[in-house]
């Protein structure tokens, strides 16, 4: 009776470092929902407050603290943030009328910022774009596929680069039709 050998390579690669970075400050205008977020190799997060997760959301001006760890290690990263009153914020109306009186009839940002890559998304509640825009001057008159949509409230959200602050911004909110 014979006997079969079978042979096979493998190869491991151990990394015992702990890389972890994150923004070190930024200045934000007041509003403006920011989250950190370490980047790299942890296993967990825990935040000056005590809190344990991989991001945390800023609401107010200060240092923040994050302890980074993993098997090998850990590393202590912070960010200093400041909120500061801007010149402009982006406004959105939370209601428009499209019946065609030349008044209140498109939806867009009522205050248009110094901003670049603008993106403009409205759904319906089924979670389906009705709406995309690319310019924060083009408003959205109501319509889906050249019909116009049913009285109700529609979903927004908004991405841009504030230039002032140098910061990507993210914005959401409803705004309701009424017809």
């Amino acid at each position: 009776m014979g006997q079969c050998v079978y042979k096979d390579t493998l190869t491991v690669r151990f990394d015992d470092s702990l890389k972890v970075s994150m923004i070190k400050d930024t200045t934000l205008c007041n509003g403006e929902d920011f989250w950190l977020q370490p980047h790299g190799n942890g296993d967990s997060y825990a935040w000056q407050d005590s809190s344990y997760s991989a991001s945390y959301k800023v609401e107010q001006s200060g240092i923040y603290t994050v302890v980074a760890q993993n098997g090998c290690g850990k590393d202590t990263l912070t960010a200093t943030v400041n909120l500061t009153a801007c010149s402009c914020q982006l406004l959105l109306p939370n209601a428009f009328t499209p019946n065609g009186d030349g008044r209140n009839d498109t939806f867009r940002p009522l205050h248009a910022c110094e901003m670049s890559e603008f993106q403009m998304a409205i759904y319906d509640r089924y979670g389906e774009m009705v709406y995309r825009s690319t310019s924060p001057d083009q408003g959205w008159d109501g319509t889906f596929r050249g019909n116009r949509v049913p009285t109700g409230n529609f979903v927004w959200m908004v991405h841009y680069f504030n230039t002032a602050t140098k910061q990507p911004v993210f914005k959401k909110g409803s705004v309701l039709v009424i017809r």
